[in-house]
């Protein structure tokens, strides 16, 4: 029998366990329970013999989870995080188990342990609790950073409940660095290459039985057979290679094999073979090969042994691979084409298809802040721009949508007006000057090209190069974040590529001028998806308003290239570096400061739109990923910059627009005004019916008349057949009169009914028709 007692010294001091232990010699004394010790709550994990375990840092914190979640078996290591080795984990055989860290650095080494030791002890499976999952407050829902050393203790003082927090909570899998041992190749004998293959100088070779009396050399040239006194023909196979681990995907498929060579330029190579395309004839795997600078024997044989080799090649350690940049499934690590950034269960690598953007590095990240950062500083599109390219990784912390802006020129400076060298800017965030897509492209090719731009910045220049008839279509694909679904060669389906991103657009017209240009219609979920910011910045100089001591734009805008082309890549490995280090605490601070955009830049906007609130969140991001950028010293921008471009850029849009009406209710205002516009012919005047000296009005759509005098305005009487199928046309008439009303267009009858009855001339009875005023606008 034991106890542990705890000991809370005044003024904060550290806390003490000291715990007491009974023996048959002396009786209760003040020592250490000899090792392995119990874990404490064993009496829970017995009575509830089919509940996940789950483990936290002290017996204060384990008790507090067991009313907290009582469907789990909370469990503590006497210690708490100082000494979980010390502690028996047998009790965790065949068990699922869970961890519930203090949120602090102590709290995630001591998950780590607890959850290797626990796999060791035979656990069914181990996860983690996503702390970041519980970064709100529970009562309103509002963002909250956790203190440190928060625990399930603080949890039910905070307000959580059994039922929210239940709701709330995440586990994150947790997997060892290294999957278990696999059985070596049979025959391999523990040698690197698998038997009957041999390594030599200039490649790897394999045997196969010949003639003792055949006196052939080896090929030289490494691309026939060759003999040897062993009385076995060795033929030679490939250059020096390496397979490094067995690969596979998140749902533990797609297998392949990571292998490590040199090109033709020296330079060493990892690539992902996936087992797949050891199928049939391998002919299309030695295309991709040699495209890469690794070039296969043609001998038959050789080529044959290639494919073996592989397959036999089955090495012990396992990695991951999937087919999009960005954030891994549990948000520990950044895939990157180059390089994976954090860490996560296991090794990670990218096997994507078509040709990878241009992540990568040059220069140092003081001479992109000292150049490129520093032309940012009072130019607000600019400055925008750029930290577009810091906010899209923010979008999977804080579970935002996908979206983009549009750069538009105007009609008399449209093509020089500094839109794409803004892009290129932006683009030094993530890589070099070839960062810069183009939107001339296929919907399959488009597809790949989201899944690499994953969790990151998607430029795209020149929108006229896409196609008018699918610009729409495109553009909602690429903010819905997935692409079609498509049958395999097997006649199953194929998995549907998917993507978080931001992209920017530029262009000398709009999407809905480009869409129109095909006979398309833009719909308000298309405009609300790529928001468009006049690329002029209204200070002479196009985009720029600060030229940095140039004398015109043309000069800065070179000078900004030749920036861009020198220093790249570095800015978007700080930043994630930065977002790995506080991903914990990042939501809730995320959510704090768009929301708290949204708030200002909505100031005195009556009843604003949810289209415009929707944009207004977006915007925030960009606000929020500059800020976050330069709190970690990486822009060399002073505090609020990042929001005043984007308030700006906000503004600029919101004015663009005509205001803060939904998207359909202007275009529906905008259309009725056309009509009558383009048709006041088609009205006949009221007054003129039997005047056979008035023009004929062919298609009548109406009447018209001047009721209260003509200086007073036109009213027209559309016919219900003219007023749904014109004037509303592609609206709900339902709702196009309900908008018509309430803007004062349509003049309902005394019943608040959207039409009215009228004396028509040339009819007996009253007719029901749509009252139009325009105070006094019209005409014949």
């Amino acid at each position: 029998m034991a106890f542990q007692n705890r000991f809370d010294p005044p003024n904060n001091g550290r806390k003490v366990f000291s715990p007491q232990v009974w023996t048959k010699a002396g009786g209760w004394q003040w020592k250490a329970l000899p090792e392995p010790r119990p874990l404490y709550g064993l009496d829970r994990l017995a009575s509830q013999p089919e509940a996940p375990a789950l483990i936290c840092e002290g017996e204060k914190a384990a008790d507090a989870a067991a009313r907290l979640l009582p469907d789990l078996s909370p469990l503590a290591t006497m210690n708490g995080a100082q000494s979980p080795a010390k502690s028996d984990l047998s009790p965790l055989n065949a068990r699922c188990v869970r961890i519930w860290p203090d949120h602090d650095d102590p709290g995630a080494a001591f998950a780590r342990k607890v959850a290797e030791l626990a796999r060791q002890a035979g656990a069914a499976s181990v996860e983690v609790l996503d702390l970041a999952s519980l970064t709100r407050d529970p009562k309103t829902g509002e963002p909250r950073e956790l203190p440190k050393g928060w625990d399930a203790f603080d949890a039910a003082a905070d307000g959580w409940t059994p039922e929210t927090l239940t709701a709330a909570v995440r586990w994150i899998p947790f997997a060892p660095p290294e999957a278990p041992k696999q059985p070596a190749p049979k025959g391999s004998e523990g040698a690197a290459l698998p038997f009957g293959f041999e390594l030599r100088a200039n490649g790897i070779y394999c045997q196969r039985p010949g003639n003792a009396k055949d006196k052939t050399t080896e090929d030289k040239g490494g691309n026939g057979a060759g003999g040897g006194g062993d009385g076995k023909q060795w033929v030679y196979v490939c250059p020096p290679l390496k397979v490094l681990a067995v690969t596979r995907d998140e749902r533990g498929e797609g297998f392949g094999r990571l292998v490590e060579f040199e090109d033709l330029d020296g330079r060493t190579r990892r690539e992902v073979i996936g087992d797949r395309e050891r199928s049939g004839s391998g002919d299309t795997l030695r295309a991709r090969l040699a495209d890469m600078g690794f070039e296969l024997s043609t001998h038959p044989e050789a080529r044959r042994q290639f494919l073996e080799l592989l397959r036999r090649w089955v090495p012990e350690k396992r990695a991951r691979s999937v087919t999009q940049t960005g954030w891994t499934p549990e948000g520990g690590a950044f895939v990157l084409p180059d390089r994976v950034l954090g860490e996560g269960p296991e090794p990670v690598i990218l096997a994507a298809e078509g040709e990878r953007p241009a992540f990568g590095t040059r220069g140092t990240l003081d001479d992109w802040r000292g150049s490129v950062g520093a032309f940012c500083r009072g130019n607000s599109r600019l400055t925008f721009c750029v930290s577009m390219a810091f906010a899209a990784p923010l979008l999977r912390l804080c579970g935002a949508e996908s979206g983009g802006f549009h750069l538009r020129g105007s009609s008399t400076d449209a093509s020089s007006s500094g839109k794409t060298t803004v892009q290129r800017a932006a683009c030094s965030v993530c890589g070099s000057p070839s960062f810069l897509e183009s939107c001339r492209t296929t919907d399959n090719a488009a597809e790949t090209q989201a899944e690499l731009h994953n969790d990151a910045f998607l430029p795209l220049d020149e929108l006229a190069q896409m196609e008018a008839r699918a610009a729409g279509e495109w553009i909602y694909m690429l903010s819905n974040g997935r692409g079609k679904a498509r049958m395999g060669r097997d006649a199953g389906a194929r998995p549907v590529k998917s993507w978080r991103l931001l992209f920017l657009t530029s262009g000398e017209i709009g999407l809905a001028d480009h869409m129109a240009t095909a006979n398309k219609h833009a719909r308000a979920g298309q405009e609300t998806r790529l928001a468009e910011i006049p690329a002029d910045a209204g200070e002479g100089f196009g985009i720029f308003e600060n030229l940095h001591g140039f004398k015109n734009g043309a000069l800065f805008a070179a000078a900004l290239t030749d920036a861009a082309a020198l220093s790249y890549g570095t800015p978007l490995i700080a930043f994630v570096e930065a977002l790995i280090r506080h991903r914990a605490e990042l939501p809730a601070t995320i959510k704090k400061l768009q929301h708290q955009f949204v708030t200002e830049a909505l100031t005195g906007i009556e009843n604003p739109a949810g289209q415009v609130r929707r944009v207004a969140a977006r915007f925030g991001l960009v606000a929020v990923g500059g800020e976050l950028a330069t709190s970690e010293g990486i822009t060399g921008w002073e505090p609020g910059e990042a929001i005043q471009a984007a308030a700006r850029c906000f503004k600029d849009w919101m004015a663009a627009r005509g205001g803060s009406v939904p998207a359909e209710e202007r275009d529906l205002l905008a259309q009725v005004r056309y009509f009558f516009e383009a048709h006041a012919n088609r009205f006949r005047w009221k007054d003129r019916v039997l005047d056979d000296h008035a023009p004929e009005v062919p298609h009548q759509a109406g009447f018209k008349d001047t009721p209260n005098g003509k200086e007073n305005g036109i009213v027209y009487l559309a016919f219900p057949e003219t007023f749904k199928r014109e004037i509303c046309e592609g609206y709900d008439a339902k709702d196009a009169a309900r908008v018509l009303v309430r803007h004062g267009i349509l003049k309902p009858s005394g019943d608040k009914r959207p039409s009215r009855n009228e004396r028509l001339p040339g009819y007996k009875n009253p007719q029901r028709v749509f009252v139009f005023a325009f105070d006094g606008e019209g005409g014949e």
